[in-house]
């Protein structure tokens, strides 16, 4: 992976203790799936591959134990991590990081606050469009053996949709990682989750990534 390098993330305002948990935990998440496809492009690693085909995402539990299996698969020294932090108005806090992973989070949290309402929108269609066709509740480990040509081309369809109207650049990684496209789907929903959360801290003048 590329070398480590300063990133300062400027923070205004007041910020509480449900903040300082909030904050890092969206962003950790968000970094770490950012990350885990860009490695994927250099090393073949077969807990990678384990890490996005083992959970059936038929809930949050899901979500929180892939987020976090793709924390702890990042080498520490490159795992986001505080190096000086300074509360006030203005202040910041600076983080050791791979700086490309963090420029790269930069620009799809920027997009989803230029877009906000156009990306929501889309989010809310396609996460309608999956549930009206029951796909939500299916098990991704099998659902390669229950979906019809009309289910895979609307999923196909969908994270493709997305991922561009994101500016998400990594779509190619993600679907050689995830086993279908109903999973890739439901990670690229996770993850827009994640990033949305990053973008309110944004629109309330908190930060600025």
């Amino acid at each position: 992976m590329a070398q480590i390098e300063p990133y300062r993330i400027e923070i205004d305002g007041e910020w509480s203790l449900n903040d300082l948990h909030e904050f890092p935990y969206a962003y950790t998440q968000a970094y770490s799936f950012l990350y885990a496809l860009a490695a994927s492009q250099v090393d073949d690693d077969e807990r990678l591959r384990i890490t996005f085909t083992a959970h059936p995402w038929t809930g949050g539990f899901s979500s929180v134990n892939f987020f976090r299996y793709l924390y702890y698969l990042i080498p520490r020294p490159e795992r986001p991590a505080i190096i000086s932090m300074r509360y006030s108005s203005p202040g910041w806090i600076d983080l050791s990081l791979v700086l490309a992973i963090g420029m790269a989070l930069r620009k799809i949290v920027g997009n989803v606050c230029d877009a906000t309402l156009r990306i929501n929108d889309m989010y809310t269609a396609l996460y309608k469009g999956a549930q009206d066709r029951k796909l939500l509740s299916l098990n991704s480990k099998s659902a390669e053996l229950k979906l019809d040509r009309e289910h895979l081309e609307f999923l196909e369809e969908s994270v493709e949709m997305f991922a561009k109207i994101l500016g998400f650049e990594q779509l190619e990684e993600l679907n050689k990682l995830a086993p279908n496209p109903l999973a890739a789907l439901k990670m690229m929903f996770a993850f827009y989750r994640r990033v949305r959360k990053l973008k309110e801290y944004q629109d309330k003048k908190k930060l600025k990534l």
